[in-house]
């Protein structure tokens, strides 16, 4: 099983772009709204609790192989609903509003999970490295529900670790400025963004990025800079816009 995490600010250009989507549909959640308006509305309350967190949105997506997906479609889903809500109770969304929704317009059956970082107690969820723990939390919901390990095509296309960063990650549980911008870069652009769009998100997290241009307006070159650390996206590996 494939998983992606995006954080964002606003809730509703989320539900609009995954309900919005052909044969989407609502299949569960810990919520009452049916469409992005009531769904919108229903977050925004809880966000109340927290009126200065900027990054509420929590954004994940769960894809099995093509061959995974079960004929009936209400069992199909109830298994979707439990693995959903075995992710989220171990990401630490355990108190929390968020909704399901599958997407059947690929071969491979897919969910997405569009959930509110802010507790229901006002405590907020802690999203450092939910990259590694999706990723631990996918090899366990893979062996409970006797699925398919999956590797993502983009792991491939990553420049692979060096031994100093291995060894700085297994000793000090360190990523490196290089392995924070690949898994960033990642998160950001699991919908296939528009250039622009990129940029911006990229840098709601926190990196800088500089677009150099040609002359007639073509890029050149995309250059990243994180806690001073300058890089380029060739150094990132072709899966990172360079």
């Amino acid at each position: 099983m494939i998983g992606k995490q995006i954080k964002g600010t606003g809730f509703r250009g989320c539900l609009n772009y995954v309900l919005g989507k052909k044969d989407a549909a609502l299949i569960g959640g810990t919520m009452c709204g049916q469409t992005p308006e009531e769904l919108a509305a229903e977050f925004a309350i809880a966000r109340q609790l927290r009126p200065n967190l900027k990054v509420a949105v929590f954004h994940a997506t769960l894809s099995v192989a093509s061959t995974e997906k079960l004929e009936d479609s209400e069992e199909n889903d109830q298994r979707w609903l439990a693995i959903a809500a075995g992710y989220m109770k171990t990401m630490g969304f355990d108190n929390n509003q968020y909704t399901v929704v599958k997407h059947s317009d690929t071969k491979h059956d897919h969910i997405h999970i569009v959930a509110s970082r802010i507790r229901l107690d006002g405590s907020v969820v802690d999203d450092s490295w939910d990259y590694y723990k999706s990723q631990e939390t996918i090899r366990q919901l893979e062996q409970d529900y006797n699925l398919k390990i999956v590797a993502p095509s983009w792991e491939k296309d990553k420049r692979a670790q060096t031994t100093g960063e291995h060894r700085n990650l297994q000793s000090k549980g360190n990523k490196s400025v290089r392995v924070q911008l690949q898994d960033l870069i990642d998160e950001v652009t699991q919908d296939n963004p528009t250039m622009p769009e990129f940029v911006e998100r990229l840098q709601q997290q926190g990196p800088e990025v500089q677009v150099r241009l040609t002359r007639t307006g073509f890029s050149k070159g995309i250059s990243y800079n994180l806690d001073g650390v300058a890089l380029s996206g060739t150094q990132l590996g072709k899966a990172c816009p360079n």
